[in-house]
This record gives C-alpha cells, structure tokens and sequence, in this order.
C-alpha cells in the first residue's frame, strides 16, 4: 500500500485504469486501494460551457426541422484539447445536411474573438443560411457575437443542455 501511494503522489493524474496495468493488478483492487487510501485522480477540468447570467437566453428553433438543404442549419460548438501544460480549444462550424466542416479556428483562450473569425469564415466562404445552432456559452451569447447576425435574415436557435442532435 505505501508503494502504490507513494507512486499515486509522483503520478496523481493516473486513474484506476492505469495504476491497475502499472502494478499488475485488477482494477477493482486498484479501486479499492485508491477508496481505501482515499486518493482521488486529480486533473484540469475545462469549463467549455460556462453560461453568463447576464447575457440573453434564447428559444431553441430546431426540435422539428430536419436539414433538407446546403445552408440550411450550421452549428457550432467549443470542445478542448488536452495538452502537456494546459488545454487548446478548437471551434467548428458544421453544415448539418452535408455534415461539412465549413470552418474551424484553435486559440489557447476561450475568448469570443476566435470563434467570430471562424463564424466569418464560413459566411464568407458558404454564404447566408436559415438557422445557426449552438449551445448558450459566453462565446455564443455574447453581444459583440449577436452583433453578428444583426443585419443578416438567418434565425438564430441556442439549444439547450439537454437537447440533443436531431437526424
């Protein structure tokens, strides 16, 4: 027990998982050990979807509306990129009908600017479409990202955390 401990607290981001293959045990010993010496697997957590209570919410537009054209639906979203000394964060726009990536943009930040240049992008390239998706993160819903959509006739539909695809 004080080998595995002591190799727990060189390695504290090794699961259950890997502690098992590491000492050639099962993993519910390794589960077990861990339980019994409370040691937690401890690693960064990204808040990718971390909504601002100030900002508007908006109504989901989407739940009978299947994609039956090119620029029909774009979505988008945020996911992370687990590095050595942090995380990148990628953004895409994807066509629903043709399922393209139409755009896509990586920023060490979360911040709006990068997904506004990958928002820019795809109209430039693909042009004016009916509904845009994504989920009610800062990015989406801040003003400087409505702005955007001000002067263009494409709908806006946020989803909800607990809607999902639609096919």
């Amino acid at each position: 027990m004080a080998v595995f401990e002591k190799f727990h607290f060189e390695h504290p981001y090794y699961g259950s998982r890997r502690l098992a293959f590491q000492f050639g045990m099962s993993r519910d010993k390794a589960q077990r050990l861990m339980r019994d010496l409370h040691l937690v697997t401890t690693y960064p957590k990204p808040q990718t979807m971390a909504p601002n209570r100030e900002h508007k919410k908006f109504p989901y537009l989407l739940r009978n509306i299947l994609p039956a054209y090119p620029n029909h639906i774009w979505s988008t979203d945020i996911t992370y990129i687990a590095m050595s000394q942090g995380f990148m964060y990628l953004t895409a726009i994807i066509d629903w009908y043709s399922r393209m990536i139409l755009s896509w943009r990586i920023s060490n930040t979360m911040d709006t600017y990068f997904c506004m240049e990958c928002l820019q992008e795809a109209f430039d390239c693909f042009g004016e479409l009916e509904y845009f998706n994504s989920d009610q993160g800062v990015q989406f819903t801040s003003s400087n990202y409505l702005r955007f959509f001000d002067r263009r006739a494409t709908k806006i539909a946020w989803a909800a955390r607990d809607v999902g695809w639609t096919t």
